[in-house]
């Protein structure tokens, strides 16, 4: 019994204390938390590389590009080293992008007694650096005006123009954009691609225009002068008409993006209607064959053409349909949005319609002249229709090619702005 007393009256007595020491202990170890090591936070498993490729008619490509980095090094640096395959690479123009340090705790008094690295995904009020670039051709080397410590962050944008990322073809140019190489890991990387507003881009879905400032706009007289303009144009990198990005690069590892553009929509697609022109006069020269070879054996040429217009005519009217509702649709907006009985209706008789134009006239050679000539007037059919159907989505494409509009003006002064 006293036992059981002695070790009640231990617990009561600990009790109050327990409480006490747990929140030491807690209050210690969120302390001990909070202590980051700066330039952890957004570049823990590689660099931030970020460029925007603009393509010209002439078959020049006009970069800006930005790279967030954290000094892995034991000792301080001031040289940010890229590396390529050798391109030739003009008018490099480079800044250092400096923001300062984050405030991320304070004391109940509002001291700061806990930063962390800015946050170089966005700008807003940075200050640029002008800092000097050296290119032999295979390393490009940017000198840093101010010295990047052990742990820290920094960011750099550049600027250059090559004619090496693309090659002209037929009536066009396909273009290869490869990335810079760099002795580190990259975490992300994203590639936005553009164009001139009077150049077609092969795959585009977006008719943003994003603006590309000339080497006048990025001309920043002195040192730690900030451009709201500047910032804009910089927020922008990475984003296009065409964005591909891909993460977990490893060291000295390449991201590549491939494609075509021209300065005109049938020049874009001139391999491919180069490509259609050869099968469409193959296959008439089969049929001349095949009709001749039909002419001899006693078949009436009357009923060889018969078939012929009968399939024509089905497969025209077939595509002028199908390309007359694809218009109205398209400037209907109820009929966009909205699933109505009228719609059911509409969709019904297109159906019947459909299956009436492309049978009939299976049916009818069919039942007048045998199966032999059904069959036939089937084939041509399927191929007539076919063939008209992809001149139809290659015009209605065409003109359905919408006109980029500018979210940034591209006449951009940025030296009055500072």
């Amino acid at each position: 019994m006293k036992k059981i007393l002695s070790v009640l009256l231990f617990v009561l007595f600990l009790n109050p204390v327990l409480p006490v020491l747990a929140q030491e202990t807690q209050s210690i170890t969120d302390e001990k938390m909070m202590i980051l090591p700066p330039g952890k936070i957004d570049n823990l498993f590689g660099q931030n590389h970020s460029y925007s490729v603009y393509l010209r008619g002439n078959g020049e490509v006009v970069v800006n590009a930005k790279f967030v980095f954290t000094n892995e090094n034991a000792a301080d640096f001031n040289t940010f080293v890229l590396k390529t395959d050798g391109q030739t690479l003009n008018n490099l123009v480079a800044y250092q992008i400096v923001k300062e340090p984050e405030c991320v705790s304070y004391t109940p008094t509002s001291v700061c007694i806990q930063y962390r690295d800015a946050d170089y995904s966005y700008l807003w009020g940075a200050k640029y650096l002008k800092a000097d670039v050296d290119y032999d051709g295979e390393k490009l080397a940017v000198v840093l005006p101010r010295t990047i410590a052990e742990n820290n962050t920094s960011a750099v944008f550049l600027y250059y123009r090559s004619f090496d990322f693309t090659r002209k073809e037929l009536a066009g140019y396909n273009y290869n954009f490869s990335s810079f190489k760099v002795n580190t890991a990259i975490q992300n990387i994203a590639v936005g691609i553009n164009t001139d507003s009077d150049i077609y881009l092969k795959g585009v879905t977006s008719a943003v225009d994003y603006a590309y400032p000339s080497t006048t706009d990025i001309a920043i007289a002195g040192n730690e002068n900030k451009s709201a303009k500047l910032d804009q144009i910089i927020n922008t990198i990475g984003y296009g008409k065409i964005t591909k990005n891909a993460s977990n690069l490893a060291a000295n590892e390449q991201f590549e993006v491939k494609g075509e553009f021209a300065t005109s929509y049938l020049g874009l697609y001139a391999q491919e209607i180069v490509i259609s022109i050869g099968i469409i006069l193959f296959t008439l020269f089969i049929l001349l064959v095949g009709v001749k070879k039909l002419t001899r054996r006693g078949q009436p040429e009357s009923i060889i053409f018969q078939s012929f217009g009968l399939a024509f005519a089905s497969s025209l009217t077939l595509t002028l349909i199908t390309s007359l509702v694809y218009l109205f649709t398209k400037s209907n907006t109820y009929i966009q949005y909205q699933i109505g009985i009228l719609v059911i209706f509409l969709l019904i008789f297109l159906v019947l319609l459909y299956a009436s134009l492309f049978l009939a006239p299976v049916i009818y050679m069919g039942l007048k002249h045998g199966v032999g000539w059904g069959l036939t007037t089937l084939f041509m059919t399927i191929f007539l229709l076919a063939l008209m159907s992809g001149i139809a989505v290659f015009i209605l494409l065409g003109t359905d090619v919408q006109k980029p509009f500018s979210i940034y003006s591209r006449s951009v002064d940025l030296e009055k702005s500072l």
